[in-house]
């Protein structure tokens, strides 16, 4: 992974307009950003060319028919979304195939840190659809599921920087 001084420039810059701290990166040069109850994980393509984020979600539930269930909902969730969202529900790999997360990329550049700042906002709220929805698969009302599958209702955070 290149770390490159435009990404610690851009998520210096955004920690500022949102009037946080400098940010500190791990190891990995990694930076995490914590709003209210979001964690969002901010990090450098492996090119150093886009800015990939990471919202954690939920996991999936431990008994088969209800995880089929959820995920089933979250694939219902993830088509419509893609038409008005900047993210991308992603269901774990491998060993945490039951990890559900959000994922936005947005370029590398100081001229689209405000299409950083969309981004990260548009995770936000796609995370709480996610949310929503395993929520109402839970029911076994698939009524209530299609519902939950329309983007931007519901409340979330308003992120402004």
């Amino acid at each position: 992974m290149m770390m490159t001084n435009v990404f610690v420039r851009m998520v210096s810059a955004l920690w500022t307009e949102l009037g946080l701290e400098e940010p500190e990166l791990d190891d990995n040069g990694h930076a995490v950003l914590r709003l209210k109850s979001y964690i969002v994980e901010l990090y450098p393509s492996e090119d150093g060319r886009h800015v990939l984020a990471a919202v954690p979600v939920a996991r999936l539930s431990e008994d088969q028919t209800q995880r089929r269930r959820e995920a089933d909902a979250l694939l219902r969730l993830s088509l419509p979304s893609l038409l008005v969202n900047r993210g991308a529900i992603c269901l774990g790999e491998k060993a945490h195939s039951d990890n559900v997360t959000v994922r936005g990329i947005c370029p590398c550049d100081m001229g689209m840190l405000h299409r950083l700042s969309e981004m990260i906002a548009d995770l936000i709220h796609l995370s709480d659809e996610c949310i929503r929805t395993i929520a109402l698969s839970s029911v076994g009302d698939s009524r209530a599921v299609r519902a939950s599958a329309h983007p931007l209702t519901g409340e979330g955070l308003i992120f402004r920087p």
